[in-house]
């Protein structure tokens, strides 16, 4: 599902958000809606793969839970790099092992659960001006 932006911007930076966790997935993709970017959203590594096939030069950030239904998120990851995909992606995860795992997979940053919303625009802007 995508969702557009409620503010005008010059250049429209596309977010894809991969959550399970239906609380964290909306409210991530509402503070960055009104951050002016778009934002797709995906629930599952399925999801997440058919959302990065679909336009994956579009994206300027993906935001990849690494525990999620249907695998493991560093499987999401893998697969962009091995497509030669460079799409920035910040790892979230409540578990510093899996953001480890992540890191060393390509995941350009990581965010540990809970993270405040500050933390989480502060990245996905550093990433999307890039």
């Amino acid at each position: 599902m995508t969702r557009g932006t409620n503010r005008a911007a010059p250049h429209v930076h596309h977010v894809l958000v991969v959550e399970d966790d239906p609380g964290i997935r909306a409210l991530v993709a509402d503070v960055l809606l009104d951050e002016g970017y778009t934002v797709e959203v995906a629930h599952d590594v399925p999801s997440a793969l058919r959302a990065l096939d679909r336009a994956p030069a579009r994206m300027c950030l993906v935001l990849l839970d690494v525990m999620l239904p249907g695998g493991d998120g560093v499987a999401v990851l893998a697969h962009q790099r091995a497509a030669g995909r460079r799409t920035p992606v910040v790892a979230l995860s409540a578990s510093a092992e899996r953001l480890a795992a992540a890191k060393r997979a390509g995941a350009t940053g990581a965010l540990g659960k809970p993270f405040e919303l500050e933390q989480l625009v502060g990245a996905v802007a550093r990433c999307c001006r890039s």
